[in-house]
């Protein structure tokens, strides 16, 4: 790709450049050692309340978690936000731990092109080694998994009973927020 090798000159000057830390003091503080270009800000939050319209779901979505609400308790998230990781084998192992927990899982595959599921409800088959496309409301004990590129987390994790997410700054935030 024509990329150089970075080197310790490179490196001295990016941390001579200003920086703003966008996350709460007290759960992430600036680190004792940082220069004096760095500082610290407030948590970045791109979608305010579910109230406010900036979101709305699929109609399957929210009928799936309606569904999931009444026969299992809220579901689990897991995403790995810009960390395109996400691969068919990590999707069934979640989906697996998940069924063995009597709950239901809502994915976050963002970008990862390591994926194969398409967006949407899908089932678990019995021996846990393939997850398929399925319909809300067929009958049935109805899908376990709902594969999602894109969310709004604010409108989403309070719905949630379990967050399982890389650590970013924002969903970190957003989070928190859902308690």
């Amino acid at each position: 790709l024509g990329f150089h090798m970075t080197t310790d000159e490179m490196l001295d000057g990016l941390r001579n450049l200003p920086t703003m830390q966008c996350t709460d003091a007290s759960i992430c503080p600036v680190p004792y050692d940082a220069p004096s270009t760095y500082v610290q800000g407030a948590p970045l939050i791109l979608h305010k309340s579910e109230g406010d319209g900036s979101f709305t779901p699929a109609a399957d979505l929210a009928a799936w978690l309606a569904q999931a609400a009444g026969d299992d308790g809220a579901p689990v998230y897991a995403g790995w936000g810009s960390m395109a990781i996400m691969t068919d084998a990590l999707a069934l192992k979640l989906a697996n731990a998940c069924r063995r927990a009597s709950r239901r899982l809502v994915l976050l595959i963002s970008w990862s092109k390591l994926i194969t599921l398409g967006e949407g409800p899908h089932e678990l088959s019995a021996d846990g080694r393939a997850l398929t496309p399925r319909v809300v409301g067929a009958e049935g004990a109805g899908p376990i998994v709902y594969v999602l590129r894109e969310v709004a987390h604010s409108w989403l994790f309070p719905r949630c009973c379990c967050i399982l997410h890389h650590g970013g700054a924002g969903t970190m935030s957003a989070a928190l927020l859902a308690g």
